[in-house]
């Protein structure tokens, strides 16, 4: 690695105006921390206005941020093309310590902005309550219909798992739900009696929370239709564990997640800026970003859809964001969303090694 171009790469990145730029849209921001009060009034918690402030300044930072680092980074190779490679060539660097040194410094300098974001966000929204974090998704299994009434029961295995776990159940409703009174969700014990029941309005999205037993390695649940007289369809039914975790923990999962899309997408713009333009290469790759949330319901529904989205740094966010705006923390990113990252970085670079040949094919 080439320590002078990595410092002048992290340096490029810690861009005064950068500073500047989100220093005006959080002060916008936290002038309407009015809101957030009023919303807390309404919801009757405080947690709900800290996580409004935190999902805002976050999204708000994020907006001018990611732009500007990844035009940063695409400028990188105009700049060694029009001039700063006979600075580098008395120094004998290789192709591969240039690729590298850009790169880090480039990631290194906006992970330091995420970070001061993310102490921003701790700092103004000033509390740590008890919340959860999503944990892995449940499987249904041995689903069928109970007694005359509109019930359905099914099992459904559970790792192990501390106390104070709950379980929310997200389906599609289809027929004429305008009759049912409230869907209600219980989770029974082994001997069949009930442990707890979580209800929520009807609606064409149900989305109904329930605890769950802290012991047994599989659970019973039960979704009746209260006050239902005719039969209701239910689309496409997903089951998340929840686990007990504070809700400042949400910040730096959010941040840790947007900083390995970042490293990729970094990566991705320093191996393209030999053939695109900085516009033509902010339209790829935050359009393409942009398709790809737009498309997560149609995505999710095949298999190499889902492989996608479980391997793509970023697929997530949408998702990642909704949670962060309850207060709780997203699920923690799976192996193999590092390992797409560190093969979209790898690709990266290995095409901004080629766009070097270009103007230094003997290094």
């Amino acid at each position: 690695m080439n320590v002078h171009l990595f410092l002048l790469s992290l340096r490029r990145a810690l861009h005064p105006g950068i500073g500047v730029a989100l220093a005006a849209v959080a002060a916008l921001v936290l002038t309407g921390r009015g809101i957030a009060g009023e919303t807390a009034q309404l919801e009757g918690t405080a947690l709900g206005a800290r996580a409004l402030l935190r999902s805002d300044l976050v999204f708000a930072l994020l907006f001018v941020l990611v732009p500007a680092v990844l035009a940063g980074a695409a400028r990188v190779f105009p700049r060694l093309a029009e001039g700063e490679r006979f600075w580098l060539v008395p120094r004998r660097a290789s192709k591969a310590s240039i690729a590298l040194s850009a790169f880090a410094g480039t990631w290194l300098g906006a992970v330091l902005w995420l970070a001061a974001i993310g102490g921003l966000c701790e700092v103004f929204a000033g509390g740590d309550a008890p919340s959860l974090q999503a944990s892995v998704p449940l499987e249904l299994q041995d689903r069928r219909a109970v007694g005359e009434e509109i019930r359905v029961r099914w099992t459904s295995s559970l790792p192990a798992r501390p106390e104070g776990c709950v379980v929310r159940l997200a389906v599609g409703v289809y027929g004429s739900y305008n009759e049912i009174e409230a869907f209600e969700l219980a989770t029974l014990t082994p001997a069949g009696d009930v442990h707890a029941v979580g209800s929520a309005a009807p609606g064409r999205v149900l989305d109904v929370e329930v605890p769950v037993p802290a012991a047994g390695e599989t659970v019973e649940f039960e979704l009746f239709a209260r006050g239902a007289q005719r039969a209701i369809v239910l689309n496409r039914p997903r089951l998340q564990l929840y686990v007990p975790r504070t809700e400042r923990w949400s910040t730096w999962l959010v941040l840790g997640e947007v900083a390995l899309m970042l490293g990729a997408a970094l990566a991705l713009a320093l191996g393209c800026g030999p053939w695109l333009s900085v516009p033509s290469l902010l339209l790829f790759v935050l359009g393409g970003y942009a398709l790809l949330w737009l498309e997560l319901d149609a995505l999710g529904a095949s298999t190499a859809g889902e492989f996608v989205l479980r391997a793509l740094p970023g697929a997530q966010l949408p998702e990642s964001f909704s949670e962060f705006a309850e207060g709780r923390s997203p699920q923690a990113l799976a192996g193999s969303t590092w390992l797409g990252g560190l093969a979209l970085i790898a690709l990266g670079l290995a095409a901004f090694h080629r766009g070097l040949g270009r103007w230094r094919s003997g290094a």
